[in-house]
């Protein structure tokens, strides 16, 4: 890859401090990827607790790769902070079609931190109001809004079902096993970039005892 040199006039939307990061390149001549045109890359480190923000941010890398790239092929890669399972709003950025009133309860919970993403009820807070819903609904047409609006088709990789890449005890957890999240994705444009292969998500073991290891020195498998 080679970079190149974003349009002037926008080219402060291609940041916004150390939680997104953009760069547009295309394919070197004379190299494999010499048919790869214009595409616009960022590396993101998505918000922990607000799944409005993960959501904003995405949306500003969609407008940006138009706005400051002039380009439609995107890759999106980072921490997500987020499974992006059905109900989540960052899912709507990959998944048209419509979720159910119970996913999206349960990721609302998993966002509000008043659920584990189980399905069951911790207590009476995972349950949403109507309001609640309304607004998470809302999230879901930003999303959606964001690719629709830039003419930009999105897809993640790897394949969501991929195991845990990132393991540590849960909040509040002093002893015992770790628990494992899938947190780590990939966000591409079909049109022009296809997966070829992904690096093996952390083992039982691995999510057994948490991460770094000695086999895994970051906090994060890559994928």
């Amino acid at each position: 890859l080679e970079p190149l040199e974003p349009a002037r006039a926008n080219a402060k939307l291609a940041h916004d401090a150390t939680t997104r990061v953009g760069l547009l390149v295309r394919g070197r001549p004379s190299s494999p990827l010499a048919a790869l045109g214009p595409t616009a890359l960022y590396c993101v480190h998505l918000d922990a607790t607000d799944e409005s923000s993960r959501v904003k941010l995405l949306a500003k890398c969609v407008a940006s790769a138009r706005a400051t790239y002039r380009t439609r092929d995107v890759l999106i890669a980072g921490d997500f902070n987020t499974e992006m399972r059905p109900g989540s709003a960052t899912r709507a950025f990959v998944d048209v079609s419509e979720p159910t009133e119970d996913e999206m309860a349960r990721e609302w919970a998993v966002a509000m931190r008043v659920g584990d993403g189980s399905g069951e009820k911790c207590d009476d807070e995972a349950t949403p109001t109507p309001d609640d819903l309304e607004a998470w609904a809302s999230l879901h047409k930003l999303a959606r809004d964001a690719c629709d609006e830039q003419r930009i088709r999105l897809a993640t990789a790897p394949d969501p079902s991929i195991g845990p890449t990132r393991a540590a005890y849960a909040p509040g957890q002093e002893d015992g096993e770790c628990l494992g999240w899938r947190l780590d994705h990939m966000l591409y444009t079909p049109r022009t970039l296809t997966p070829s292969s992904t690096w093996p998500p952390l083992t039982d073991a691995e999510v057994a005892t948490g991460v770094p290891t000695v086999d895994c020195p970051s906090d994060h498998a890559p994928i």
